[in-house]
């Protein structure tokens, strides 16, 4: 049985009501549900994900500086020419990721959850209809809002793993088929697109996102491209071996 399938089979994982989830969140399911911020890279659809990094690549010709650096009117004016171009290029695939994830959403495709006070509460599900209030809050990563609504910390998980019977590959189906290339695309995204404020995640972190988004991703050549593709930042070393 897969780790996902296993993980919905466990007592407290919610179950569904026709087409919304019910009940508790278990905290395993807490720990694989992908942050809202990373959601559009993991459950996109698969040429929309490409597009982007191919967009994002194309930009870092250009530019030294990550594309979302240039997101206020007086960093986006310093830009002319090719570059101007790729960035609205990739704008425009930005945006294209973020409607087909609320689509996925608002169907029912994937569920979110998230704590409806300030972060440290009981995080509840986020209801299908309400996707169509909600938006993005650009000062706090992973928070959304809307008149009266507003949940934290918000995370994201494939409907399939609710009540996935054994042995179900209907969540692996989704998943893009990994080629190194792939890959390396994918942490450029990635990588671009993580907040500032934010530490940078582990390696277990981006191991645990690249199994949800590729078919299959061979631990070896992923610590390889990592350490090609990732800032110095986000290469922690390991402890020192005691002599």
């Amino acid at each position: 049985m897969s780790g996902v399938a296993r993980a919905a089979r466990m007592p407290g994982i919610a179950k569904t009501a026709g087409a919304e989830p019910f009940g508790p969140i278990s905290g395993e399911l807490q720990q694989r549900g992908v942050r809202l911020s990373c959601a559009a890279e993991t459950f996109a659809d698969p040429p929309l994900v490409r597009q982007a990094a191919e967009a994002t690549e194309r930009f870092r010709s250009f530019r030294k500086e990550p594309p979302e650096a240039f997101r206020d009117r007086e960093s986006f004016e310093r830009l002319d020419g090719d570059a101007r171009e790729a960035w609205f290029t990739y704008r425009y695939t930005q945006e294209a990721m973020q409607i087909d994830l609320d689509i996925r959403l608002m169907r029912g495709a994937l569920f979110a959850f998230g704590d409806k006070q300030f972060p440290g509460t009981v995080p509840e599900w986020i209801p299908r209809r309400a996707w169509k209030h909600l938006h993005a809050d650009p000062q706090t990563p992973d928070h959304v809002r809307s008149v009266g609504l507003s949940y934290w910390y918000v995370r994201v998980i494939d409907a399939a793993w609710i009540d996935a019977p054994a042995g179900n590959q209907s969540d692996g189906a989704r998943r893009q088929q990994y080629s190194e290339a792939r890959l390396g695309a994918w942490f450029r995204l990635r990588v671009d697109g993580w907040p500032q404020d934010e530490p940078p995640p582990t390696e277990t972190t981006d191991l645990t996102a690249a199994k949800l988004h590729f078919d299959s991703v061979p631990r070896d050549k992923f610590r390889e491209v990592r350490r090609k593709k990732v800032p110095e930042n986000w290469l922690k070393p390991g402890p020192r071996r005691v002599r």
